[in-house]
């Protein structure tokens, strides 16, 4: 064994402790990014997912329905080439638990004077589903999705 003088900044030992201490300080800095990330990728998620649908959905029946940001829709219905359009306001709450979307104020059609009380849950980015039912009270709106019942809805993109 040699001697090392007490200031030695190349010693073995020391060369050792700095070295775990990189390490330590190293894996200390990617568990704070890896957290960091994480949180922000679950907030980017819970304000999609909060967020009131924008733009053209369809649900491959023929249904469109053009969400604009007066709170005002169009709820399109193609049979075969023709298409009826109907203009209606909706609202919103991301509040609650499921998610609530309220379509009223049917201009014409079969809902004209009725509101839709509805629930929704965003499948992805482009993807929804709704499961509504006309009612004069919000005790109409379903409690839960059902297979028979509820529509899922994808994004239009140009």
């Amino acid at each position: 064994m040699g001697y090392w003088p007490i200031g030695c900044s190349t010693c073995p030992h020391r060369f050792s402790y700095q070295m775990k201490y990189m390490q330590r300080n190293k894996q200390t800095f990617i568990h704070s990014l890896l957290l960091s990330v994480i949180l922000l990728l679950q907030a980017c998620s819970q304000a999609n997912k909060c967020a009131p649908p924008q733009g053209a959905w369809e649900n491959g029946d023929g249904q469109t329905v053009v969400f604009q940001e007066n709170g005002q829709l169009l709820w399109l219905d193609r049979f075969g080439s023709s298409v009826d359009t109907t203009v209606a306001s909706f609202q919103f709450n991301c509040q609650s638990n499921p998610v609530t979307l309220d379509i009223q104020d049917f201009k014409a059609g079969p809902f004209r004077g009725k509101t839709l009380y509805g629930i929704m849950e965003w499948s992805s980015d482009t993807t929804l589903r709704l499961r509504y039912e006309a009612g004069s009270s919000a005790a109409s709106r379903p409690k839960a999705f059902d297979s028979d019942l509820t529509q899922q809805f994808v994004k239009v993109t140009q």
